[in-house]
């Protein structure tokens, strides 16, 4: 379990009891899930960092953060940390907004992620940012990384879930918004070459069988057609049969043998996942009208 920050304060939050006490109560929840891992994002500094270093050690959750100083240019918070998953060395970086708010000071993002991956590659089967930044961060990140790192997972605007997107030799992996969705990433590591999205593949099988049923149709639109409209029905099919190639090779070229994979799929956690009744209790107690479903 891992968060990619911007996950204890709301925006525009007030730094007063009830807003803190709503973030002790995040991340006590949070270590009870065994989180391994937590970047530290601006909505997560309302208190100040102090206040959220002592809560999340209390909580034992691991906070994460290359990039965010105190004023003697010292690092609040622990730049990384490796972890053994399922016999794979993963190694998980956090970086933080270049402007985390006021009294903050922190280094540029970009260049302390790739600073930390050099450091890790070597170490690490996977080397995966917990990115607390902006959306172009993360992009400039992946652009930059070469083969420092594979996996970055960005929280910062409210962009909710999505696909895992391709950049250079890293993919970028949105994180849902607010713990509305519990993303699941699985990872195939047995190749050693580029990373590919199992989960686009799958998708472009789907569509080469929707194709394929397309085209049975439109041969039958053309037998059957009148002369004056077997130009167009041809046309179609045609565009039919040339989409499907296309698609079929894009597919063979993007899967490697000896490539590893990812798929990124979501929970969406609506009603029809039954309330924890302590926690909900522990909830209600804090926020009165955000206890419901």
């Amino acid at each position: 379990m891992l968060d990619a920050g911007n996950a204890l304060f709301k925006p525009g939050a007030l730094n007063d009891d009830a807003s803190r006490e709503r973030a002790k109560l995040i991340l006590r929840t949070m270590g009870e899930l065994n989180t391994a891992g937590m970047a530290v994002g601006h909505l997560d500094l309302g208190a100040g960092p102090e206040f959220l270093k002592k809560t999340a050690a209390r909580s034992n959750v691991p906070l994460l953060s290359a990039n965010l100083v105190d004023g003697r240019g010292k690092l609040w918070f622990s730049p990384s940390r490796q972890l053994s998953i399922a016999g794979a060395r993963v190694a998980l970086i956090g970086i933080s907004p270049l402007e985390a708010g006021d009294g903050f000071a922190s280094k540029p993002p970009v260049q302390a992620a790739l600073a930390e991956a050099r450091k890790l590659r070597g170490k690490a089967d996977v080397v995966l940012v917990l990115a607390a930044v902006p959306y172009a961060d993360a992009l400039q990140l992946a652009k930059e990384a070469g083969g420092a790192v594979d996996l970055i997972l960005q929280s910062h605007e409210a962009r909710g879930s999505g696909l895992a997107q391709h950049y250079g030799e890293s993919f970028v992996v949105p994180t849902g918004e607010r713990g509305r969705q519990l993303g699941r990433l699985e990872l195939e590591l047995s190749g050693q070459g580029p990373w590919v999205d199992a989960a686009a593949a799958d998708r472009d099988r789907q569509l080469i069988n929707l194709l394929d049923v397309q085209i049975a149709e439109a041969r039958k639109r053309l037998d059957s057609a009148r002369p004056e409209a077997k130009d167009a029905a041809a046309q179609t099919l045609r565009s039919f049969e040339s989409r499907r190639d296309s698609l079929a090779k894009q597919t063979m070229a993007s899967r490697p043998n000896n490539g590893r994979a990812l798929k990124l799929d979501y929970l969406t956690l609506g009603t029809e996942y039954a309330d924890d009744p302590a926690l909900k209790a522990k909830v209600a107690a804090i926020e009165p009208q955000g206890a419901g479903p």
